[in-house]
């Protein structure tokens, strides 16, 4: 598959929540007169995903840091204390 090096892609997708399995946006590339092709939670892969049997994939980076879905929802750490503290 030949890909061209000057492809607009417009990316449209809700802001950073904790819902591990949802996921809401649109991809429109280089203008597509048939409008933006829809993303789902079909196509949303969570971080520390692992792709078997795949040649080759395309991916887009949506939610990075702080603002990816596993972020949002991990706990803080608790403070370790000693047995002789307690």
């Amino acid at each position: 598959m030949k890909f061209d090096k000057n492809i607009k892609l417009l990316v449209d997708a809700e802001p950073p929540n904790q819902e591990l399995y949802k996921f809401e946006g649109s991809l429109n590339i280089n203008d597509d007169k048939d409008g933006a092709k829809p993303a789902d939670s079909k196509q949303l892969l969570l971080r520390g995903a692992f792709l078997r049997n795949t040649e080759w994939i395309l991916g887009i980076v949506v939610y990075t840091g702080m603002d990816t879905k596993i972020m949002k929802n991990a706990e803080a750490g608790k403070p370790k204390t000693s047995d002789m503290d307690k």
